[in-house]
């Protein structure tokens, strides 16, 4: 089974011009002190509707995404139907209300995500060049190779070296890709076996 970095792909308009992504802001006491990138599950669940307000006070240029990392993990209600349908088991999801939402009718529909599980992913032998904290995912490595005892049955985890940065198997990429989402992308992780 091959696993894929999961990214934000760029967004852009009929001209190639970039687009601002739609970002979100919410309370301290959602954001802060949970289990969201820790890879574990909620003791006691945040409450909800999760309340969420747009970044930008003029908010009326600009893309969705369906993933986005902060100011916690937020998955579109497709992408959220991608994860479930393969089945990925280890997530936690929670309801969101996003003011303003209902300007837009392509308002794609937001969850909270807690993806439950962190895995080293890294074959130290076959990795190249780890840097320094504060460098963001695979990008910690020259050349990223993936460990050949990794489990075959995991479907989506946060990678153990960096643990901002989601891993999914080829079957949540299939899923994704057959239900259109176009604002990730997938980035291959070499396998060492």
């Amino acid at each position: 089974m091959g696993y894929h970095l999961l990214k934000q792909r760029r967004i852009v308009d009929a001209d190639d011009e970039d687009l601002e992504a739609h970002e979100f802001e919410c309370g301290d006491e959602v954001a802060l002190d949970k289990p969201w990138r820790r890879g574990i599950r909620f003791k006691q669940p945040p409450s909800v509707p999760i309340p969420l307000v747009f970044e930008d006070e003029d908010f009326e240029d600009g893309a969705f995404r369906d993933y986005l990392s902060t100011p916690v993990p937020l998955v579109s209600t497709r992408l959220k139907a991608a994860l479930l349908s393969v089945p990925v088991t280890n997530l936690e999801f929670y309801e969101t209300s996003v003011s303003g939402s209902d300007r837009f009718p392509d308002f794609p529909g937001y969850w909270a995500l807690n993806v439950v599980g962190m895995v080293a992913v890294a074959d130290a032998a076959a990795s190249v060049g780890q840097r320094a904290m504060g460098v963001m995912g695979a990008d910690l490595f020259d050349k990223l190779v993936v460990k050949p005892d990794l489990a075959s049955d995991l479907r989506m985890f946060r990678m153990a070296e960096q643990n901002s940065t989601l891993v999914v198997s080829d079957e949540v990429k299939q899923a994704c890709e057959s239900l259109g989402i176009d604002t990730i992308e997938f980035q291959p992780l070499e396998s060492s076996s």
